[in-house]
Parts: structure tokens; C-alpha cells; sequence
């Protein structure tokens, strides 16, 4: 059977467009060097799903980058936001459609607050508002999900802190690096995941896991990659999927991993080759527990050297294996029926 046919709205093409993808986005973020006020080294994301996983992936990057692990970053998937925001905030509003409601609530109390707000969308009713505030607008282009907009939603925010010089020197240097690597790299990965073989690592994995639930640990350096595959898994794949956080799951879901209640989960582990050593050792530990009690998993390793590149090289293997996942299931990957019937209802 040929599974392209699930794929009913041609995710196939979104995916293997994503490197052309990442080179705009950071076309784009190369342009926002005349955007004045946006300097903090204290910054609120506003948005929602696909929208906040540029602000998480943000987040998680610059904590684990030199020049840029004074910076705080927030991420708020709420109607309303922190009363303690001020003028020493920098908030930017992330929706890709421009009309998210808890997104455009939340930038409505923002304005109260402090006056240096930026909005990333490609239109919408967010738009509007910023156009009628006289406030900056990062514009992207349509017709994604905005989950599959990743790179617009990630490299002009982080752009935007490189040229304000949030971001310092020394970290400005290695992004410029990483990116370098990160397009070519990327390249390659969508010639290969896009064909349905046994030489396709995205495909023997989805293949591994299609009739499970996936269950992914990584430890915090990968936080949002695991929550990335989460959320693929749930909307591409339209299957249920979890994850916890090395340390602090061995401090409670370890105790209940040898449970018989757990033989249709797939786990994946998800481990750098200069974690922690005590992390690493944490590791082991729980790749042995599934062996003892004969659980499936895989682990997946990064290739790369940058840390930028890693993320993104994690995130578009995720993609893929959701991708292969649904249509092993005769899904359609871009389909999410009861999201849009949720909005309609709350329309």
C-alpha cells in the first residue's frame, strides 16, 4: 500500500519544505534591525500551541547557551497574564493566525502594563490591534498550520534579541555558527525521512510505535523537544502521548514503570552524549528497567555539535515520525477535527 494516499492535504510537502522554511524565517529576523524599545533581558511570549513552541524553544535554548543564560524568558498560555509585568518587560504576542482568543486577551491586559510589546502573525485580528496601538509587527507568511510553522515562529524572535543585543557576543557567535550547519543539515534529513523505505530512520521508528502510546523522557536540556513530540503525536498522529523530565521523574513515575499496565506504551528516550554524568547515569538506570522488564523502546541520540542544531535536527525527526505515524494509522496528518470543532463551539 502506498501511505502517501492518507496524506489528503499534502503535509508531505510542508515537511520537506522546512528547511526553505528556517532560511526565511531567518531572512526575516535578519530584517528587524530598525525595531527600537525591545532591549530586556526579562521577556513574556504570549501564545498558544503551535504559536508558544517558538517562545518554548526560545526559552530552553538561551538557558543552555553562553551570552544568553540571563535572560528570563516566560511563556503564557493563559487569558490573562502576571500583574507584576512593567516597563522592564519586553512582551511579544505570538499568534500565527492573528486570531487566537486567550492570545488577544491576554495582549489586551498586556497593554496596560507596559508599552514595549511586539507581535509576531501573520495577520488577523493581532494585527490589527498592533497596527491601531502603533505597534511593531513581525510579519510572517500564511498558510501553515502553526504547527508546522515552527522556524517562523523560533528565528525571528530570536533574531530580534540577537540584533538588540539582549543576546551577547559570545552567544550571537556560536547562533551564527549553528545556523550555518543547521540548513544543509536539514537538507539532508528531508531527502531522506520523506521516503518510504527501510533506510529511513523516521519510518522504522513511526513503524515501531504506530499501534503504542509513546511515553518520552528526555532530561531538561531537551525539555522542548519532548514536549514537542508530545504534541505531534497528539495532533499529527491523533494518538494519546506523555513524557516526564529527567531528574524528577526517578523521584516518582520510576516507581510504576515495571507496572503490567504499561504494555502498550512505546518509550523514547531522548539523550544528549554530554548530559549531566549523574544524569546520564539516571539514564542507564531507566534504559535497563526496560530491559529487565522487556519494554519496547529506542533511543534517540542528536548528531550534531551546536546545540541549536541539535534542537532542530530532534524536532524534525519528531515531525517525521509523527508524519509516518498517522499514515500507518490511515490518518491525515494535517486533520485535527476536534480542535476546529472546539473552536466552532466556542465561536
Amino acid at each position: 500500500m502506498n501511505l502517501i494516499e492518507n496524506d489528503k492535504n499534502n503535509m508531505l510537502d510542508v515537511l520537506k519544505n522546512f528547511p526553505e522554511q528556517v532560511r526565511e524565517a531567518c531572512k526575516i529576523g535578519e530584517q528587524l534591525v530598525d525595531i527600537d524599545n525591545t532591549k530586556s533581558d526579562k521577556i513574556l511570549v504570549l501564545g498558544m500551541g503551535g504559536s508558544a513552541i517558538g517562545g518554548d524553544l526560545l526559552r530552553n535554548y538561551l538557558s543552555n547557551l553562553k551570552g544568553g543564560k540571563h535572560i528570563q524568558i516566560i511563556i503564557n498560555r493563559d487569558y490573562s497574564i502576571p500583574e507584576y509585568i512593567n516597563n522592564d518587560w519586553l512582551v511579544i504576542v505570538s499568534s500565527y493566525s492573528g486570531n487566537t482568543e486567550e492570545t488577544l486577551s491576554a495582549f489586551n491586559l498586556a497593554l496596560d502594563l507596559t508599552k514595549n510589546i511586539i507581535g509576531i502573525t501573520t495577520g488577523g485580528k493581532l494585527e490589527q490591534m498592533l497596527n491601531l496601538k502603533n505597534l511593531p509587527v513581525i510579519k510572517l507568511p500564511g498558510g501553515l498550520q502553526p504547527r508546522a510553522a515552527i522556524g517562523y515562529s523560533f528565528f525571528p524572535m530570536l533574531y530580534l534579541l540577537m540584533l538588540n543585543g539582549t543576546i551577547k557576543n559570545d552567544g550571537v557567535e556560536e547562533i551564527a555558527k549553528s545556523i550555518n550547519k543547521l540548513i544543509p543539515h536539514l537538507e539532508e534529513k528531508s531527502k531522506s525521512y520523506s521516503i518510504e523505505d527501510e533506510y529511513n530512520n523516521a519510518y522504522i521508528i513511526a513503524r515501531n510505535i504506530f499501534k503504542r502510546i509513546p511515553l518520552i523522557y528526555s532530561s531538561t536540556k531537551y525539555e522542548v523537544v519532548n514536549l514537542r513530540w508530545r504534541g505531534q503525536f497528539q495532533e499529527n498522529s491523533n494518538i494519546p502521548s506523555f513524557g516526564n523530565i529527567l531528574p524528577e521523574m526517578n523521584h516518582n513515575e520510576i516507581n510504576c514503570l515495571d507496572s503490567e499496565l504499561l504494555g502498550n506504551f512505546y518509550s523514547i528516550v531522548i539523550k544528549d552524549n554530554d548530559e549531566n554524568e549523574r544524569i546520564e547515569k539516571r539514564f542507564q538506570f531507566l534504559i535497563d528497567l526496560f530491559k529487565s522488564n522487556d519494554r519496547k523502546y529506542a533511543e534517540i541520540n542528536p548528531e550534531n555539535t551546536y546545540t541549536l542544531t541539535k534542537y532542530f535536527e530532534l524536532i524534525y525527526l519528531g515531525d517525521w515520525i509523527s508524519y509516518w505515524v498517522a499514515l500507518m494509522r490511515g490518518e491525515d496528518p494535517t486533520e485535527i477535527k476536534n480542535i476546529m470543532n472546539l473552536k466552532e463551539y466556542m465561536a
